[in-house]
């Protein structure tokens, strides 16, 4: 078990535990402290972290609380997005627009599907892709808006 020194505030000590612990020793950890029977045999034949609880009191040599940590900051969407004027044949943009065709056809009258093939083999950039697709969850009809056939 390996736990940072900056976590070891409570009742651990400094020291080095060449025993295997696993997700499993939190339960034998609580059977033995609480003395409650064992779950499964995988947690009855786990060992148990008291070992390492050897303090008498709480430590008070470790920080309260932990520094934030630092996350890179990601780049915006539109710096990670490809150039509208690319091609729709990258990306998962084919599949998307594959999907939303067959959704569309599904819910049209028959009669309609040549016109929506027609439209969705004509979107030639992602620029094309985006300017159709909905901006907000009432112009979503069934994928209808995102091709571009009627809502």
């Amino acid at each position: 078990m390996f736990l940072p020194s900056s976590s070891r505030r409570g009742f651990l000590k400094n020291r080095i535990d060449h025993q295997l612990y696993d997700h499993a020793s939190i339960p034998a950890t609580l059977q033995q402290l609480f003395g409650i029977p064992a779950l499964t045999n995988r947690d009855a034949a786990a060992h148990d972290v008291t070992p390492l609880l050897s303090l008498p009191a709480l430590r008070t040599d470790t920080p309260i609380t932990l520094p934030n940590p630092a996350f890179p900051v990601a780049p915006p969407i539109a710096q990670r997005a490809l150039p509208p004027e690319n091609s729709v044949n990258t990306r998962s943009l084919p599949g998307f627009l594959n999907l939303a065709m067959r959704r569309d056809m599904a819910m049209s009258d028959p009669a309609a599907q040549p016109t929506i093939v027609a439209r969705v083999r004509a979107i030639q950039t992602r620029g094309e892709a985006a300017a159709v697709h909905p901006t907000s969850a009432s112009q979503d009809a069934g994928c209808r808006s995102i091709i571009g056939i009627g809502a």
